[in-house]
């Protein structure tokens, strides 16, 4: 930024992003991707968190200004439920922005919904379908804090529209003021690390599965585990990898040994999944709710077939364009991979789908659709 004279900083719009932290999720990686592809010529992007923590931090590109609230993760627990959300933004976020965005629900809109700063265009970044998994709300202390938040806000964006429509069944909110932008996704960086070999185990023999996602409840690793098990009790022989690390790792963990599950590996957090996720077969994503699946994206723009369960933002990724196939229940997902697992063919013609999608997932067509965000 140091090329620019002051009086073209003056006409520059200055964004402050505000999150949890940047650790592993697909939101803190839908953040860097975001700002680090809009144009520098126009916005001074500012990321703050809460905790000064999290892999994504390395991968922000130098003009961008990082900042955070607290260097220990242990004391944030205090600061949310003693401090008062107007007095944290008073005493750490300080500076002028044209625009205050909280890039996560829960407490980044909490703090964003009491910014003092009048000049300000307030926008809340929803990534989550608030109806069918509610735990933004634990950030506020009952039903009608959150919804009076929300109403604070000039904007609001919602990475689906399946996440809009219960955004607005929940509170009530004008969709006039309510927008759907997809997330962003770096499609030229996730080809190239796709095809790095750095530290990269060896593909096994046989049809491979593979999920990418944080270990929580959520994410529903549990059934596929139960789904793993049942077809390979009907002799449908593959291989499962889960990248992502979290607190449910030891259920899991204990699940695998207690039902000798051979082949499945849980890999943990990994700075690079797309090498594992370009290995696979078949991608398949078991999550209870999502906003967005940015990883059912990643693997579209891989070329790598996907099943789901039909969360909030699977639709619309998987189906429109068509990429894969789209479940309700545990028992359909189970039946749906074992219907692919019988018949390669299958793989083929999951394949094909994918031909034209690629292009709806371009990087530049998803950050000009975000930057319209900041368009008065």
């Amino acid at each position: 930024m140091d090329f620019l004279g002051l009086e073209e900083l003056e006409f520059m719009k200055k964004i402050l992003f505000f999150i949890n932290t940047l650790h592993g999720g697909g939101a803190e990686k839908v953040l860097v991707d975001l700002v680090n592809n809009m144009d520098p010529e126009k916005y001074r992007i500012t990321v703050q968190t809460l905790i000064d923590a999290g892999a994504h931090k390395k991968l922000l590109k130098d003009h961008i200004h990082y900042k955070a609230i607290l260097k220990n993760a242990k004391l944030s627990k205090w600061v949310i439920k003693l401090m008062p959300a107007k007095l944290v933004y008073n005493l750490f976020v300080k500076d002028k922005y044209d625009y205050e965005v909280a890039f996560l629900e829960g407490y980044p809109t909490r703090v964003i919904a009491k910014s003092t700063n009048k000049n300000a265009k307030r926008i809340a970044w929803l990534h989550t379908d608030l109806l069918r998994f509610p735990d933004s709300e634990n950030a506020f202390t009952r039903y009608f804090t959150e919804k009076a938040a929300y109403q604070k806000f000039d904007r609001i964006v919602c990475v689906s529209n399946s996440v809009k429509e219960s955004l607005i069944k929940k509170y009530d909110i004008a969709g006039s003021k309510i927008s759907t932008v997809y997330n962003v996704v770096d499609d030229e960086q996730i080809r190239v690390k796709a095809n790095q070999t750095e530290n990269m185990i060896e593909r096994p023999d046989g049809p491979l599965i593979v999920s990418v996602g944080r270990l929580i409840a959520q994410k529903g690793y549990d059934r596929l585990l139960r789904i793993h098990k049942s077809l390979m009790d009907d002799g449908l022989q593959h291989t499962l990898w889960i990248v992502g690390e979290g607190e449910k790792r030891p259920e899991l963990e204990a699940y695998i040994q207690e039902n000798n599950l051979q082949n499945v590996l849980l890999l943990g957090f990994q700075n690079n999944p797309y090498v594992y996720m370009a290995k696979a077969d078949l991608f398949v994503s078991s999550s209870v709710a999502e906003g967005f699946s940015t990883v059912i994206t990643e693997s579209v723009v891989l070329g790598v077939p996907v099943l789901s369960t039909n969360t909030a933002g699977a639709c619309e990724p998987v189906e429109a364009p068509r990429c894969g196939i789209v479940v309700n229940t545990e028992s359909e997902l189970c039946c749906a991979i074992k219907k692919v697992l019988s018949d390669p063919s299958e793989f083929e013609k999951l394949k094909v789908k994918l031909a034209d999608s690629r292009a709806f997932f371009k990087k530049q067509r998803l950050v000009k659709q975000a930057e319209k965000v900041f368009s008065d």
